[in-house]
């Protein structure tokens, strides 16, 4: 199961990958031309081979551009609302029993990230409406979160 969901997670990003690297012209790609050139000129001044240059866009989730638009749109949210009042982490647990008792057999909580990824967006779900809709902290004008993996 495991290696089925790494497999098409890694079709589906080299899909989109290969879009973005077709259509770098409609993504605007030629406003770096000047910066394409300088990095010409330093590599042939230097003896080296360049590759190819590949600008990932801001929807491209991961990429450079996505992780700066996320940092300025969250600094907006703080010109607008002010600093943050709580920080808080929320850490998944594969020992929930609600992960336990979805395993079937011999399965463990590793075979099915599903499950766990299932299971962590309902509780994260609930802990958003504790604070935001029960204000079990208070009022909330606004809020940001990011989820790591």
């Amino acid at each position: 199961m495991l290696k089925i969901i790494y497999s098409e997670f890694g079709n589906t990003e080299g899909s989109r990958l290969h879009f973005l690297r077709q259509n770098q012209e409609d993504l605007r790609i030629e406003l770096y031309r000047g910066l394409l050139d300088a990095l010409e000129c330093r590599a042939h001044n230097e003896n080296i081979c360049t590759g190819k240059l590949i600008i990932l866009p801001s929807s491209f989730q991961g990429s450079p551009r996505h992780m700066q638009q996320n940092y300025q749109d969250a600094m907006a949210m703080v010109r607008k609302f002010g600093k943050p009042d709580l920080f808080l982490t929320f850490t998944c647990n594969t020992s929930w029993s609600e992960i336990l008792n979805s395993m079937e057999g011999v399965q463990r909580p590793e075979d099915r990230p599903d499950i766990i990824v299932r299971v962590f967006n309902m509780k994260l779900k609930e802990l958003l409406e504790d604070i935001c809709k029960h204000g079990i902290f208070g009022t909330v004008l606004a809020y940001i979160y990011a989820i790591e993996f």
